[in-house]
């Protein structure tokens, strides 16, 4: 399912197509298209509200593809050069986009409380491969190659940034792995 062939946003629609799919599992990973726009936080909840909505009816377990921004505050915040953010850190949010993210999982984790959700969790890097988006900062470092320019970002107060980035197939085959071990080791658990 994806938004062009799915109203997300009509939860009876919802619970007929998972109803009539044999798949025990949703993969949520849908952003607004705007993402940065402060109307995109209450878009992407209202989105995830009717699939957490359409999983709790229907007995599916909810896989959240989020991001590791949801940590961008922790490390603004630690004075660190490196920061490594870990599961069990309490996440801090800086921004329209990390914290659409973290509110995401909150909900999702006071559905798990209230209604017996079952969820996991994925908070990935940056994804690159084929179909990303060409304002993506990948494709502006392959556009500076191919000029023959320096690859550049920008310089923070503390020094230039440090990203990490994760090749597409890579996180499909960490997601199939994921989902291969099986509720019993996954449910209800966040992975970074």
């Amino acid at each position: 399912m994806h938004r062009g062939n799915c109203d997300l946003g009509n939860l009876f629609s919802l619970v007929r197509i998972f109803e009539s799919n044999p798949a025990t599992d949703i993969i949520y990973s849908i952003n607004s298209k705007s993402f940065h726009n402060h109307n995109s936080i209450g878009e992407s909840l209202q989105l995830l509200k009717n699939v957490a909505e359409a999983c709790k009816q229907t007995s599916r377990r909810l896989i959240c593809i989020s991001s590791l921004v949801v940590y961008s505050g922790n490390a603004k915040t630690s004075n660190a050069l490196d920061y490594t953010a870990y599961e069990s850190e309490k996440p801090i949010p800086c921004g329209t986009y990390s914290e659409s993210k973290y509110f995401a999982e909150e909900l999702i984790q006071i559905y798990a409380k209230n209604h017996g959700l079952n969820f996991v969790i994925l908070r990935a890097c940056g994804l690159y491969g084929k179909g990303m988006r060409t304002q993506w900062i990948i494709h502006k470092f392959i556009q500076q190659a191919l000029n023959g320019d320096n690859i550049t970002t920008h310089e923070y107060e503390n020094g230039p940034p440090k990203l990490e980035f994760l090749y597409i197939e890579d996180f499909l085959k960490a997601l199939d792995l994921l989902m291969s071990l099986g509720t019993e080791m996954t449910s209800n658990r966040i992975f970074n």
